[in-house]
């Protein structure tokens, strides 16, 4: 039994992240320098994450953003009914369905570029990381990948992301390839 480099948690055998913290663990195919510059060895090739646990993960994480969204877009209801702004066609359009979707945008981006895994990503064991490297994105490369959601999204539940996934050798959906990630098995 190791512990990690970085916050010193028991870490169990065979692993490759730390649970605790998300950071690389190092062994026989990574040195405790790995940066996100140097290349995955030849010959190693990351366990992907199956479509079936992306697509739980996927579920926890709109479960979870809606249960935050209610929170936030309940009292903005109230207030602009206070104020006579009140209309069903607000609510559904204009600018909750922009702030709905920035939301989500910064949701998954920032989890993805600190810990390369989204609090439903964490629950099924699954994490984003560079497809060379096999670390967790950065921010930028993270925001093309969740821009791209809505591409994936189309026409309607993910169809496009996930004909891609069940399509692609490397399971990557137009996000992944488009930020050269892959969503792996911790």
């Amino acid at each position: 039994m190791g512990f990690c480099s970085y916050c010193g948690k028991e870490l169990p055998p065979q692993a490759t992240f730390c649970p605790a913290c998300g950071k690389p663990v190092p062994g026989p195919t990574m040195g405790p320098a790995m940066g996100q510059s140097q290349a995955m060895p030849s010959g190693v090739r990351p366990h992907l994450a199956s479509e079936g646990d992306r697509i739980v993960a996927v579920i926890l994480d709109a479960l979870l953003i809606f249960v935050i969204s209610l929170v936030i877009i309940i009292p903005l209801a109230f207030i602009a009914g206070f104020f006579g702004a009140f209309s069903i066609p607000f609510l559904f359009f204009g600018p909750l369905i922009f702030i709905e979707w920035l939301f989500w945008l910064l949701y998954f981006t920032y989890f993805e570029s600190t810990t390369g895994q989204t609090p439903g990503k964490h629950v099924m064991h699954i994490r984003v990381v560079d497809e060379t490297t096999l670390q967790h994105l950065d921010f930028g490369r993270s925001l093309v990948r969740n821009i791209l959601r809505i591409i994936d999204y189309l026409p309607v539940l993910y169809l496009i992301g996930f004909i891609l996934i069940a399509t692609n050798e490397k399971k990557q959906r137009l996000g992944d390839m488009a930020a050269r990630s892959l969503v792996v098995r911790e």
